[in-house]
């Protein structure tokens, strides 16, 4: 009689810790998430603001800046630092991620809450009471929002880029669509938050139907200790952005001789701002989705964690970097050709924000890679060096009442933490010695490529003609300088093999 055998054990329950981005998965990544990004940070947002930003102009959009500021910081606290946690987490089980879930509807309701019984005291204190009914519709969001957190990260941990880009563009192409319906319906402040609020419910619907979380344990001890997890990360989540929305709190209160001018000015910082980081937008975000999960994955590996860092920046520094250097070339034509005569005010804006971001692309990656790492703690408390920067630049600012003094306040204090996080960043997670390579040949091709627009910007020619020369002859000096530093031969990228080489060799 032959021996019954015991059924197999179902496999033990692995979550999404199994999964492993290598470099080609990392590499499909960044092409999709870069080919939703020029729809979703491109072309998206450029027609929305030809048509509605446009029309409704600074007086209309400035009470708008201070409301979408803060929905975002709120959407911070929401996540609690839940996302990155969740990814880092290489243990985890069906009743850890039910708390997860559970944690995430939990803390939705506190910012939200917050807002909604803050809403007069907003509007009091901005002299804007239409600000407070339309303070409801951020806080409807942020509670839709609660029920994202999960879904979202399961899909990014798994490296489904594809899915993740596929789900905002649907979001947002169905928000634009609507605000520019409801602007040609004689809307005005609704063509703006109505949207924003269908943007959450359409980003929730579809995120839940590729990853859905069914599970929803109330079990306070494991919420607990992942909140205990998660309050590191969330520590330097908050201080970011609050740093990076609080600059419209105070220009729309302190930029300008009186209120309106105030309201209107934070309208133009802020539609600066939004032109300013299309650079980083067009690659530093699509680099950004790969590199979290691939950080994350390596959490307990410093050499392997150095050895990404290096690389990620190489290819900043050569890409991205650059990019802020046109784009201050372009600041005038482009605004007016986008926003219009109205606008003229965000021109100089612009061009200080570059600054601002072009900093951001960097230290965001040695501040992601401490995160990563387990070095949180040190992420969030050096964001005091740039809070002291900013404040000491915010009084010297208030004697004039100029916007751009406290734009150029706040990217001071920008690149201030920035550059700490990047020098840390290399003592904590050193790069090999082929990485480094890479970051001085890198470095050196950014330095001769700024200049070189910087020569085009001073020429004594109009600025259209300097942003067709950029255009035109930017690339392929920047192309022939990359060249000769890494091959000492000007042409070896001017082609798509060599291209193909150069995208590779990083």
């Amino acid at each position: 009689m032959s021996e019954i055998q015991d059924p197999p054990k179902k496999p033990r329950w692995q979550g999404l810790s199994h999964i492993q981005i290598n470099k080609r998965e990392a590499l499909s990544g960044f092409r999709w998430s870069l080919f939703y990004n020029v729809i979703n940070k491109f072309i998206l947002p450029l027609t929305n603001n030809a048509i509605v930003v446009r029309a409704l102009g600074p007086e209309i959009m400035g009470p708008y800046a201070i409301l979408y500021a803060l929905y975002v910081a709120s959407d911070v606290l929401r996540d609690f630092g839940l996302s990155q946690t969740y990814m880092r987490d290489h243990d985890m089980t069906p009743r850890k991620e039910a708390s997860y879930m559970a944690l995430g509807m939990l803390q939705g309701l506190i910012p939200a809450s917050i807002l909604f019984a803050l809403r007069d005291v907003v509007a009091n204190f901005y002299h804007k009471p239409v600000l407070s009914s339309l303070m409801i519709w951020i806080c409807l969001g942020l509670v839709v929002n609660s029920f994202w957190t999960i879904p979202k990260a399961k899909v990014l941990k798994a490296g489904r880029i594809r899915e993740s880009g596929a789900r905002e563009t649907i979001a947002n192409v169905t928000s634009v669509v609507l605000s520019i319906w409801l602007l040609f319906r004689g809307y005005t402040y609704l063509c703006l938050v109505l949207p924003l609020f269908v943007n959450c419910v359409l980003n929730v619907l579809i995120t839940y139907a590729l990853a859905p979380v069914t599970n929803f344990r109330f079990d306070f001890k494991t919420i607990l200790k992942t909140a205990r997890a998660a309050s590191s990360t969330v520590g330097a989540s908050i201080l970011y952005n609050v740093y990076v929305q609080s600059d419209k709190f105070v220009i729309g209160k302190l930029a300008g001789i009186n209120l309106g001018q105030s309201l209107a000015a934070a309208g133009l910082y802020s539609q600066a701002q939004g032109l300013a980081m299309k650079p980083m937008q067009l690659l530093s975000v699509p680099m950004m989705a790969p590199l979290q999960a691939a950080f994350s994955q390596n959490s307990r590996n410093p050499e392997k964690i150095g050895n990404i860092y290096g690389r990620a920046l190489a290819a900043a520094l050569l890409f991205i970097v650059p990019l802020y250097a046109i784009m201050m070339v372009a600041a005038e034509p482009v605004t007016l050709a986008i926003l219009g005569h109205k606008w003229r005010g965000s021109i100089p804006l612009v061009q200080i924000c570059c600054i601002f971001y072009a900093s951001r692309t960097i230290g965001t990656l040695g501040g992601t890679a401490l995160v990563a790492g387990g070095r949180a703690r040190f992420a969030m408390t050096s964001w005091v060096f740039a809070y002291l920067t900013a404040a000491i630049g915010c009084v010297i600012a208030t004697q004039y009442h100029r916007v751009e003094g406290f734009a150029w306040a706040f990217s001071v204090g920008a690149f201030t933490v920035y550059a700490v996080h990047t020098l840390f960043a290399f003592r904590w997670y050193r790069p090999d010695e082929n990485a480094k390579t890479k970051l001085k040949q890198a470095g050196t091709v950014t330095v001769l490529s700024c200049l070189f627009f910087g020569m085009l910007y001073f020429l004594p020619v109009g600025p259209w003609i300097a942003l067709a020369l950029a255009c035109v002859l930017g690339p392929i000096a920047h192309l022939a300088i990359v060249g000769m530093v890494l091959e000492r031969a000007p042409f070896a990228y001017m082609s798509v093999p060599g291209a193909k080489r150069l995208y590779r060799s990083l």
